[in-house]
Parts: C-alpha cells; sequence; structure tokens
C-alpha cells in the first residue's frame, strides 16, 4: 500500500496510525511526505512542483503494483 502525505496536513496523523497499524498486520506500507505541502496539493501539478512530483510517484507506485 502507498501513503501519499502533505506536511501540513489535518489528516496526517490518521495515516501515520493507519500505515503502523497495517505494517503490525503484516501489510507493506511504503508512506512518503511531501515537504512544503498542505492537504489539497495532490492535483496541482501545473502549479506545485511537489505535488506534480507526488503525482508521478503515485503513478510509478500503481505501475509497479500492476507489474
Amino acid at each position: 500500500m502507498t501513503i501519499i502525505n502533505a506536511q501540513a496536513d489535518p489528516l496526517r496523523s490518521d495515516e501515520e496510525t493507519l500505515a503502523a497499524v497495517l505494517r503490525r498486520a503484516g501489510v507493506p506500507v511504503e508512506q512518503r511526505v511531501f515537504e512544503g505541502t498542505t492537504h489539497e496539493f495532490f492535483g496541482m501539478g501545473k502549479v506545485v512542483p511537489a505535488a506534480l512530483q507526488a503525482e508521478q510517484y503515485a503513478v510509478r507506485r500503481m505501475q509497479a503494483d500492476l507489474d
């Protein structure tokens, strides 16, 4: 499972808890925090460089999961 977090995100602690619970259950989790971003950053790749990086990262992770 891949979890993408913004640095300043009110849901970040919940996502960190989710990742920890999944790991304890034996689920492989890759979690990445994109520094300098806020909750709504994903999908703003045309104007926020970190968002473009996150979008590209998500595509790579999905491709790897499908291989």
